[in-house]
C-alpha cells in the first residue's frame, strides 16, 4: 500500500482528545526509545484531515534517535485502513531529547510524500508535538517538510493552534488560553521561522560539495558561505532571546561579523553540517518562543546600537535576516 496517493496538501491535521491521549500514552511505554505509530484519516480529500483510527507500533530499531516500525503491524494497518475505506494519513513517532523537528533521518527514511509527519519532542521532559507537511522534489523524492496546523478536539469543538500542542502527564493540555490569545501574526511569524532550514534543503538538493562550495558568479558568498553564516547568527539570536525570557531587561551587545568568515573559514567547512547545525538551533529558537506566553513576547532587552528589542522583534528581525540570505542563495543556485 503507498502514501495517500496523489491528493492535495493537508493544512490541518485534527485529532480527537480521546484519541490524542492514547496517542502520547503509547508514545510514553517506549521511553526512552522513540515511539511511532500510524494514523488513518478520512478519505475525503482536501485542506484539513481528520484522524479516525491510531495504530500503535513497535519500534524494532529500539534506539532513541531512530524508529522502524515491525513490518507485521503496518501490513495489518494498512489492510485495516484499507478495509475500512479510510487514507493512511500520518507517522506519528517521538523524539525522547530533541525538538519536534524533522531531523535528517526522519527526510531520508521519509517514504510516503503525501503523508504527514506528526512529532512529540521532548518526550521525557517538557513535551511538545508539531505536525509537518512533506516537501517533494520534482522526481518524487521527499527533501524537506513545512509545519502544518495540528489541533486536538475536545467535547466543546475544535481548539486551533499553530501547529504545535503541549503534552502534559495525563496525555496531551489542549491548546492553552496562551496560545489561544497569540496574534495571527506571531502564528505566521513562527511557521515562517520554523520552515526555513528545510526550504533551504529543498533549493540546494542535488547539488554536489564542489557545487555547495563555489563562490558566487560575482565572486560574492557562494551557498556554503551563507549557510554558515546563517548558523552563526542563529546563535546569536537564540542566545539574545533566552536572555530576554530569563532576564529583566539585559543589555545585548552588539557584533561585528566582518571577520567571521575569515576567521571561521567558511569556504572550507562541510555545508551539510553547517546545515544541520543550523536547522537544530532554528528548532530551538522556535519552540522557545512557542512555549513563551503571549505576554512573554513584548519583554524588553537593550540593544547596545538599536535600543530596545523585544521577543518578537528579535523574530522579526531574524526573518528578515532569513529573506535576505534567501535571496542571496537563489542567485547563487539559479
Amino acid at each position: 500500500m503507498s502514501g495517500a496517493g496523489s491528493v492535495p496538501a493537508v493544512e490541518t491535521l485534527c485529532v480527537t482528545s480521546a484519541d490524542w491521549d492514547r496517542i502520547v500514552g503509547h508514545l510514553r511505554t517506549a521511553l526512552p526509545h522513540e515511539g511511532v505509530g500510524l494514523l488513518a484519516v478520512d478519505s475525503a480529500d482536501g485542506p484539513t484531515a481528520n484522524v479516525r483510527r491510531f495504530y500503535p507500533g513497535t519500534n524494532v530499531d529500539a534506539s532513541p534517535v531512530r524508529y522502524t516500525m515491525a513490518p507485521s503491524e503496518v501490513l495489518a494497518a494498512f489492510r485495516d485502513i484499507e478495509s475500512a475505506g479510510l487514507r493512511f494519513g500520518a507517522i506519528v513517532h517521538s523524539h525522547p531529547a530533541t525538538a519536534p523537528v524533522p531531523s535528517d533521518t526522519d527526510r531520508r527514511e521519509s517514504y510516503y510524500p503525501d503523508v504527514v509527519l506528526v512529532i512529540v519532542g521532548h518526550l521525557a521532559s517538557d513535551p511538545v508535538a508539531r505536525a509537518w507537511r512533506p516537501i517533494s522534489s520534482e522526481a518524487g523524492d521527499v527533501v524537506g517538510f513545512a509545519p502544518i496546523e495540528l489541533s486536538i478536539r475536545d467535547g466543546l469543538g475544535l481548539s486551533r493552534g499553530i501547529g504545535a500542542s503541549r503534552v502534559s502527564g495525563a496525555g496531551v493540555r489542549m491548546q492553552e488560553q496562551a496560545e489561544a490569545t497569540r496574534l495571527p501574526e506571531d502564528q505566521q511569524l513562527l511557521r515562517d521561522l520554523a520552515a526555513f532550514p528545510d526550504w533551504i534543503r529543498h533549493l540546494i538538493s542535488g547539488r554536489s560539495l564542489s557545487e555547495l562550495r563555489e563562490p558566487a558568479s560575482d565572486g560574492g558568498w557562494g551557498v556554503v558561505d551563507n549557510l554558515c553564516h546563517l548558523r552563526d547568527w542563529q546563535r546569536v539570536f537564540l542566545e539574545r532571546a533566552r536572555r530576554i525570557v530569563d532576564e529583566d531587561d539585559p543589555v545585548l551587545e552588539a557584533l561585528d561579523d566582518s571577520l567571521w568568515e575569515i576567521e571561521r573559514n567558511y569556504r572550507s567547512d562541510d555545508p551539510a553540517r553547517a546545515l544541520a547545525e543550523f536547522a537544530e538551533l532554528r528548532s530551538e529558537f522556535v519552540a522557545l518562543l512557542d512555549r513563551a506566553e503571549p505576554a512573554a513576547w513584548d519583554r524588553p532587552g537593550q540593544h547596545t546600537l538599536r535600543g530596545p528589542l523585544t521577543l518578537r522583534t528579535v523574530g522579526e528581525h531574524l526573518r528578515e535576516h532569513d529573506r535576505e540570505h534567501d535571496r542571496q542563495l537563489r542567485n547563487v543556485v539559479a
